[in-house]
């Protein structure tokens, strides 16, 4: 059952009521280690698969998550530090944002 959405220029995703997030689209903001298109909806599995995602928020280039636990990962394009990973880098996948861990 899905209980929550955020949509991007070129991408969707989508939180179920087990925490699990599934994206879909075109683009690195979709999650999927650089597949540049995921046409159907896709559960992130690696990053990801013990984790209960409760929110997740979308922008053109970039996607977030929160966990239950309160973590919050990013991925998708890191130009001008956006990511929160201390650099500038491009994330292929959720990263969690060690900067907020236990804040």
């Amino acid at each position: 059952v899905i209980v929550g959405v955020a949509c991007g220029v070129y991408h969707t995703c989508a939180v179920t009521s087990t925490g699990s997030i599934l994206t879909w689209g075109k683009g690195i903001q979709t999650g999927h280690h650089g597949k540049r298109t995921v046409l159907l909806p896709t559960r992130l599995l690696q990053d990801l698969s013990s984790k209960v995602v409760v929110s997740v928020s979308a922008n053109g280039v970039h996607t977030a998550c929160v966990t239950k636990d309160g973590e919050l990962f990013t991925w998708g394009n890191g130009e001008y530090g956006k990511l929160g990973h201390g650099d500038e880098n491009d994330q292929h996948a959720p990263k969690r944002v060690e900067a907020l861990v236990g804040k």
